[in-house]
């Protein structure tokens, strides 16, 4: 649940957006339970605000080609 609701509040430091987002990884691995990186991907792209829509575009469309 935190994974998919966690969210980067506009002026919020990524660096420590990122530790927390790779902190319930972590424990979902402790657990046992898998998320394949392109979920991963998938789920940071999307959980950061407007203001990154640049980057997001930037890799959404690398990754199509």
């Amino acid at each position: 649940k935190q994974l998919l609701f966690n969210k980067l509040k506009e002026g919020e430091s990524m660096n420590e957006y990122l530790n927390t987002f790779l902190g319930i990884v972590d424990k979902l691995l402790e657990m046992d339970i898998h998320v394949s990186n392109d979920l991963l991907a998938i789920l940071l792209l999307h959980s950061v605000p407007d203001s990154y829509d640049v980057f997001r575009y930037a890799i959404e469309a690398r990754d199509i080609h």
